[in-house]
């Protein structure tokens, strides 16, 4: 039963159809066809259009469903398509239609043609046009559980957007314009050009954009932050992908992939950051970045790159590491517990050991600042390297204590207006101890190498 609709005979040549014949449900035989389904219809034979006329398939109406026909030959009853020889595939009307069969190029002028129900079914072997100019255009979606590779060209003005739990693979250099939506599962590309016409916004709204290889380094796209938030994985370790736009006020960001995701804006998404993998690094030694709220480093490490003053006031935990590599000052005020501290360069600002985490603290060329009278000492392993680093005990009437062996040949600055003291024997230590301000006091410990102080 078909409660569609059949026109045929259309702006051509009038057509056959032969129901029934030869095992056909339908078949076209010359002449200009149109073959257009709504929601409810229901053909169980075979649909033939003989190639001699001009044949199109059209999936219409306002009501959503689903089509699971086979439009490719080689598949389908008796080896063949169920739907066979039509020329053009065209999606009209409102409705949203659910592909789970086999099908080729399509032109989508209204509403939207997904390729998918969320299970593992539906596939386009050819090309989709989504639009055909501002007002004739509609959405191309992909909702598949599984991974799933598109090929074809996808042009015109309507947009791509990406739901369900699976991954979509998008491989060709599309001209699309409409912009990419970002719903649910995962969109992976490889180059700029496959999310479509560069004009075309990226909007996450819980969905992830996954990055492979090396080339695709950055975008100049809008980038639009919904309130489900999003992600992006960077898939290549050796892959740094910068995001220089501001994800506003939306939900949480998700950092996955081996690589590196930087943020150069001063982004104002709440829910908090996940890093699961890689690194994500806040500024790039020229342009700063910053985020809000909780950080989870759960898999991955967060690195600092800012050249100014940055803070951190949510609770950062999980496996991860804490890196300042900037010149800038980077301050942690929350109750963190993440894993190792490195101080490469610039200043971590802290008021209590909480702030640190739970980890070593690793010293190569940068500078621990405590302020605060809370903070008086740690017995956190501590490694010094060729860099060496610097404790800046700011207030006067603190007496930070350290017991800690020293080891390695890379300086010691003491710094600020209070005292560092050292009961441990680091007389291994080979670098050398400079004070330049406040005072440095050996409580029965010992610190090897050369001191100067400069202290008046």
């Amino acid at each position: 039963m078909n409660s569609g609709t059949i026109r045929n005979g259309i702006g051509g040549a009038p057509g056959t159809s032969n129901a029934g014949k030869d095992g056909y449900a339908i078949r076209f035989q010359g002449g200009t066809n149109i073959l257009e389904l709504h929601a409810g219809s229901d053909i169980t034979g075979i649909v033939w259009a003989d190639t001699g006329g001009s044949n199109t398939f059209i999936l219409g109406g306002d009501t959503d469903a689903t089509f699971a026909g086979d439009m490719t030959s080689g598949v389908g009853v008796d080896g063949r398509a169920q739907y066979y020889g039509f020329q053009i595939y065209e999606k009209t009307g409102t409705s949203t239609w659910s592909l789970t069969g086999r099908s080729e190029d399509w032109t989508i002028k209204e509403g939207v043609l997904q390729i998918g129900d969320g299970g593992t079914k539906g596939e386009i072997t050819g090309d989709v046009n989504t639009g055909l100019d501002a007002s004739t255009k509609g959405t191309l979606a992909f909702n598949r559980s599984d991974p799933m590779l598109f090929g074809g060209l996808i042009s015109g003005t309507g947009n791509v957007r990406q739901l369900g739990g699976g991954t979509t693979v998008l491989t060709s250099d599309n001209t699309y314009s409409g912009g990419t939506i970002l719903d649910g599962g995962t969109l992976s590309v490889s180059r700029e050009a496959n999310l479509g016409d560069t004009a075309g916004a990226l909007s996450f709204n819980g969905g992830i954009l996954q990055i492979t290889g090396t080339d695709f380094q950055s975008t100049g796209r809008t980038i639009n932050w919904g309130s489900e938030g999003g992600g992006f994985d960077i898939a290549d370790a050796n892959n740094v992908f910068t995001v220089g736009q501001t994800l506003g006020a939306g939900g949480a960001l998700t950092k996955l992939g081996a690589g590196t995701l930087v943020l150069t804006a001063n982004n104002k998404y709440t829910g908090g950051t996940t890093v699961s993998g890689g690194i994500l690094q806040l500024g790039d030694g020229t342009t700063d970045g910053s985020i809000l709220g909780d950080i989870v480093l759960g898999g991955g490490d967060l690195v600092v790159a800012t050249q100014g003053a940055t803070v951190l006031d949510g609770n950062v935990s999980g496996t991860g590491s804490v890196t300042q590599d900037g010149t800038g000052t980077l301050t942690l005020s929350g109750n963190n517990s993440y894993g190792d501290t490195y101080l490469n360069a610039g200043v971590i600002s802290v008021e209590q050991e909480e702030n640190l985490g739970s980890g070593a603290l690793n010293f190569d060329g940068g500078t621990l600042q405590i302020t605060g009278t809370d903070f008086k000492g740690t017995n956190k392993a501590i490694t010094w390297g060729a860099g060496g680093g610097t404790f800046d005990i700011v207030e006067a009437s603190n007496e930070f204590a350290l017991s800690n062996v020293f080891t390695g040949t890379g300086g010691l600055t003491k710094s600020g207006d209070g005292m560092l003291a050292f009961s441990g024997d680091s007389s291994g230590f080979k670098g050398d101890t400079h004070v330049n301000a406040g005072g440095l006091r050996l409580d029965g410990g010992k610190l090897g190498g050369r001191h100067r102080t400069d202290v008046p």
